[in-house]
């Protein structure tokens, strides 16, 4: 294991639970779009920097913030509510800087969505198409025969 990622590890440890840090890993694998990029077949690029992702320190300044989620309660952090209220603008909305129409915010991967139209679930296509490729790779999965299935017959 890289010797820088074992420090990162360790100065998370200091704040977070070993439970609290694997939580932390498996919703960015997922948010990230790694897991599905590997049962697409496409690989995850470098392997160190995804570890540093996973491990890392959110962006919020409140220690108790676990993207975007208060870690002792549960609640939505206040603050990253305000930070991406003021980036949106009152409208909840941000104007592009080029054609100066308004974007949106995907609610699962948080990434700004300034040409394609908003839906009403607030979900991107690339989310969508991310959740169809785990559930039929979930479905490939559950339907497989299993050792007990082949040593019946």
């Amino acid at each position: 294991m890289p010797r820088n990622f074992r420090i990162a590890v360790a100065r998370e440890l200091a704040n977070r639970t070993a439970e609290q840090l694997a939580d932390r890993m498996d919703r960015r694998w997922v948010r990230h779009r790694f897991q599905s990029d590997l049962l697409a077949g496409k690989g995850v690029g470098n392997p160190y920097a995804v570890l540093q992702v996973l491990v890392r320190p959110g962006e919020c300044p409140d220690a108790g913030c676990e993207d975007g989620e208060l870690v002792d309660t549960g609640a939505d952090c206040r603050r990253c509510e305000e930070r991406r209220a003021n980036r949106r603008g009152r409208n909840g909305s941000v104007p592009s800087q080029r054609t100066g129409r308004s974007w949106w915010e995907c609610r699962i991967c948080r990434d700004p969505k300034p040409h394609e139209p908003e839906p009403e679930d607030r979900e991107c296509q690339d989310c969508k198409r991310e959740a169809a490729v785990v559930c039929e790779a979930l479905a490939a999965r559950w339907n497989a025969p299993t050792t007990e299935d082949v040593n019946d017959r």
